[in-house]
């Protein structure tokens, strides 16, 4: 009896044991697959092949050139933003036209633009932190809920943007 129950269990290791087998050539195939042709025809001059001027035999795998990653010191504003870019240096506003009459009071939906327009221009909203205690990085520095930033409070901190208000006017600020 007990020859007829190793067997099957003997099956199921040999065949669990060739599957790993084959798994393991997969993995080193694709680990140390040649370059092709043309990689390992063009070399970089900065990175010589193994043993090349040394007198040894070159390696078997050719040498991978270097990559260099220059990461941008501070992230820009978003350029597809039109509402920022008009305040851009390189956005000259026409000279207003005079016409001897004089100019009305500004309208309250004008002054609600011009405070959006102001906090779009003087918080830039970098990293938010949710949790118990959200917080966000605004102009390099950590707010809090309630605290107020360049006279604009901060009202509510979401993933991607935060609430902030002035004169009974909110502003959503987005990274």
């Amino acid at each position: 009896m007990s020859t007829t129950r190793a067997r099957p269990k003997q099956r199921q290791m040999i065949i669990l044991g060739s599957l790993v087998v084959v798994m393991l050539g997969l993995m080193i195939r694709v680990l140390y697959k040649p370059a092709p042709p043309q990689a390992q025809a063009s070399q970089s001059p900065a990175m010589p092949a193994s043993g090349a001027g040394t007198g040894s035999p070159p390696a078997a795998r050719p040498a991978l050139p270097r990559v260099v990653v220059n990461w941008a010191a501070e992230a820009s504003r978003d350029p597809f933003d039109l509402t920022k870019a008009l305040g851009s240096p390189g956005c000259v506003p026409a000279p207003p036209v005079h016409t001897g009459e004089a100019t009305p009071a500004p309208t309250r939906q004008q002054q609600d633009q011009d405070l959006r327009k102001a906090a779009l221009d003087q918080l830039q909203v970098q990293a938010t932190l949710l949790g118990n205690r959200p917080q966000a990085l605004i102009n390099g520095q950590t707010w809090q809920i309630g605290q107020v930033i360049q006279g604009f409070t901060l009202r509510a901190i979401h993933s991607r943007s935060v609430v902030v208000e002035k004169d009974g006017i909110q502003i959503t600020i987005n990274m």
